[in-house]
């Protein structure tokens, strides 16, 4: 029986619904042949990096899954092909984006060949890589530099979630920053009505974090069976990290 594989991937979007487009890799990735997803992170909202002026906002999201029967080199093809399938076209560098795949991790193995470096080599200095990484996969250490995920992260500055309104597509249960919003404006106890607090809260706010983002993406127009090829079935051009 061959041996089942953890990896990480980390999707990236800042053109034509974002929020949608993460939905859609989502689901394309978990009807791979031999992928089974385990958990996917909170979706964030970061400022692009590098990359000419004038950039959208990205969404960031990382996911764990289990691999089975597949190389990294086969599940960084299927990647790709998805990412044409979805109309990424690649014209300028570190553009904008309707989609972007990597693949961050492969167990605890390290890969160093053309088109294929795992961890991925900038993963350690990404904070919105290391936020989605921790919220799947806390400690997971890396093989090279030692640190663990939670470690990598609590070196550099913290992400400062955005509200989820101001993004399209997600609902305002998605960030933990409406939470402490709520409170803050919460009426003094002399304020309050006679109704006990908890029937005052229409929605229980352990409940509105249990949502996973992929959800709202909204109705699929993609086939995976149709339109994701096979990496056997054609030469692939290597990816730049």
């Amino acid at each position: 029986m061959a041996k089942r594989v953890l990896v990480a991937i980390a999707l990236g979007a800042n053109l034509d619904r974002p929020a949608y487009q993460l939905g859609v890799a989502l689901e394309l990735i978990s009807v791979l042949p031999g992928v089974s997803l385990v958990n996917s992170s909170k979706i964030r909202q970061t400022e692009p990096v590098g990359g000419p002026p004038g950039q959208n906002p990205y969404l960031n999201q990382v996911l764990l899954a289990q691999v089975k029967n597949l190389t990294p080199k086969a599940l960084l093809n299927y990647f790709l092909d998805i990412e044409t399938v979805m109309g990424r076209v690649r014209n300028v560098p570190n553009g904008p984006r309707i989609i972007d795949i990597d693949l961050l991790l492969w167990g605890d193995k390290v890969i160093d060949k053309p088109g294929l470096i795992v961890p991925h080599p900038r993963m350690a200095e990404r904070e919105f890589v290391l936020q989605p990484l921790v919220d799947v996969y806390p400690y997971w250490v890396h093989p090279i530099l030692g640190y663990s995920a939670n470690e990598l992260l609590d070196r550099l500055p913290l992400i400062i979630e955005i509200d989820a309104p101001k993004i399209e597509g997600l609902r305002p249960q998605k960030t933990r920053s409406k939470a402490p919003a709520a409170q803050k404006n919460e009426p003094s106890p002399a304020q309050k009505s006679p109704v006990s607090p908890v029937k005052e809260s229409p929605v229980s706010p352990v409940k509105e974090s249990s949502v996973s983002p992929a959800k709202k993406s909204g109705p699929r127009k993609v086939s995976p069976a149709q339109k994701v090829k096979s990496p056997m079935s054609r030469p692939k051009k290597a990816k730049t990290p």
